[in-house]
């Protein structure tokens, strides 16, 4: 099916049911279902054939919570974010950039502890390790 305007405006696109779920579907020749998006209530999910199975994302009030691994400049994520650039130099792959205060940081958990690199303002940058005591070094 192909949806277009006489004038090119918008063009709106409604699943009604009196199910929770809605889906609009993607199948192959014999019509097995290859990838879906569901539209629930109050989200968006977006999965493979199975979905319990292959659950890719779901979008939310919250934001987006992604099953598996995501990729920024790759589509094969070796971790649960994995962040790739092919530019010379000194790159810089991942900013943190607080425009309310003079304060931006990052917190690395795990069950042993935190470990916080941060700017708490004018120049002053600190690491903070935390697993029972408190650690700083101030640079």
């Amino acid at each position: 099916m192909y949806l277009q305007s006489a004038d090119n405006s918008m063009v709106e696109l409604r699943l009604k049911s009196d199910s929770v779920n809605r889906r609009v579907v993607a199948s192959d020749a014999s019509n097995a279902v290859k990838s879906q998006v569901i539209f629930g209530d109050g989200e968006i999910q977006l999965a493979s054939a199975n979905v319990g199975s292959a659950l890719f994302a779901t979008f939310n009030v919250n934001g987006l919570v992604l099953s598996g691994s995501a990729g920024i400049g790759t589509s094969s994520p070796e971790v649960k974010l994995h962040v790739q650039t092919n530019e010379p130099g000194f790159p810089t792959s991942f900013m943190v950039d607080n425009q309310g205060s003079d304060f931006a940081g990052f917190k690395v958990r795990s069950t042993g502890g935190d470990i916080d690199l941060n700017n708490s303002g004018g120049n002053t940058c600190r690491i903070n390790v935390v697993d029972g005591d408190c650690r700083e070094l101030e640079l």
